[in-house]
């Protein structure tokens, strides 16, 4: 599939940047690291650390941060593989499967201890909800392309703008209009039934995915949001404390 542009600054055939993903996955994982201190067998330094020495008494275990930490450097440690260059769509889908998982079960710990957080991200769940864990469900109807936008870098703005008005053109040389899968038109798919049309009409579907960093701020976001609401409720986070025990026979 090529697409392209009757008139403008466009480019006809669209290149992308080699090596993109890895060095993508590389920010990504840079960036949670630095902000949350989370990385493979990390304890100190840590945001999950952060609510075990605040609410913590007596040196007693505290299942929260315990099992925090393990969950937060699970995301470092899939940040980190480097077995996914060749395989975006592959990475897209675990990415945002747990994320998507994280930001859930925190929003549900929170209302098990009592503190009070937002809805998680939507950007988050609406890709992973819609797209990520029903692939197969769009690949049947749409049989779309894919465009990765930091497959493009610095050029990825120009082409978003541009993108609705391209055309897609076959190997007959056919051009045909492109349907754009993107946020937009997946928070308005929501709770629609499967098309008919819409899977047979002529009209390529492209998924346009964001900047995958744009995934894991907001996810970075509403874990430091659940941190701050632990701090504040130590004594809801001390439910969950208990004592060591040595088992005797």
């Amino acid at each position: 599939m090529v697409m392209n542009r009757d008139s403008g600054d466009f480019p006809d055939d669209l290149t992308e940047v080699d090596g993109w993903l890895q060095a993508t996955q590389e920010k990504l994982y840079e960036r949670w690291r630095r902000t949350t201190g989370h990385r493979r067998g990390a304890s100190n330094g840590t945001w999950a650390c952060e609510i075990a020495r605040h609410c913590t008494t007596c040196n007693e275990h505290l299942s929260l941060p315990c099992s925090l930490l393990m969950e937060a450097n699970e995301i470092s440690t899939f940040l980190n593989t480097p077995c996914y260059a060749d395989s975006p769509h592959v990475f897209l889908r675990l990415y945002l499967i747990i994320l998507s998982e994280f930001v859930n079960q925190l929003q549900d710990v929170a209302a098990l201890i009592g503190v009070q957080v937002g809805k998680p991200p939507s950007v988050v769940t609406v890709w992973a909800n819609r797209w990520a864990k029903h692939r197969l469900h769009f690949l049947v109807q749409h049989h779309p392309g894919f465009i990765f936008a930091d497959s493009f870098k610095e050029d990825w703005n120009k082409i978003a703008t541009k993108l609705p008005t391209c055309t897609a053109v076959d190997r007959c040389g056919e051009e045909h209009p492109l349907m754009v899968i993107d946020y937009e038109w997946l928070c308005q798919a929501i709770g629609k039934q499967p098309s008919l049309n819409d899977a047979n009409d002529k009209r390529q579907a492209v998924v346009a995915v964001p900047p995958l960093m744009s995934f894991l701020e907001p996810t970075i976001q509403y874990f430091r949001e659940f941190i701050d609401a632990c701090l504040k409720s130590p004594e809801l986070v001390r439910r969950f404390e208990s004592p060591h025990f040595t088992l005797r026979c």
